[in-house]
């Protein structure tokens, strides 16, 4: 009887480990923004409407809380962006010809294992580099309530 009880127990142990395992939180959070040029990364990003068409013409507005900076979007709705931190936070604007906001996204980039891009329920981009990472490809699409979505550009 006594057995039978270890025996039931130590699997039931083990599955909780494995699941709180997990749960742990493999992102590196960063105190300070990288002081060096090689800590540095190159954004090459791609901007479309929901249905797949590109927001050519438009211009993208990075900004911090150092300051902002524009970048104009090619026809294609491409824009290379250099010079962005590994670790931090950013404010993403599209702007129309007008220079009238039509969709933003908050930017957390973090360190990890991988490199990964997602946007989560809260609306937020979550972009995850390695140590190493000196460009990522990211597409970005404009919803209809103004909204973005982000993720990994894999092509």
């Amino acid at each position: 009887m006594v057995t039978r009880k270890k025996c039931m127990g130590a699997p039931l142990f083990i599955i909780l480990l494995l699941f709180f395992a997990g749960c742990i939180y493999t992102v590196k959070q960063c105190a300070a923004p990288p002081k060096e040029a090689e800590e540095a990364v190159t954004l090459v990003a791609g901007f479309s409407r929901e249905d797949g068409s590109p927001l050519g013409g438009n211009t993208v507005r990075l900004s911090s809380e150092t300051g902002g900076t524009d970048y104009p979007l090619d026809e294609g709705g491409e824009a290379r962006i250099t010079g962005l931190p590994q670790c931090g936070e950013l404010l993403l604007t599209v702007l129309d010809a007008q220079g009238q906001a039509v969709g933003t996204i908050t930017l957390v980039l973090g360190q990890g294992a991988v490199i990964d891009a997602t946007t989560g329920g809260d609306g937020v981009g979550y972009i995850t580099l390695r140590k190493d990472t000196d460009v990522i490809a990211l597409s970005f699409s404009l919803l209809e309530g103004g909204s973005l979505r982000c993720g990994l550009r894999l092509a």
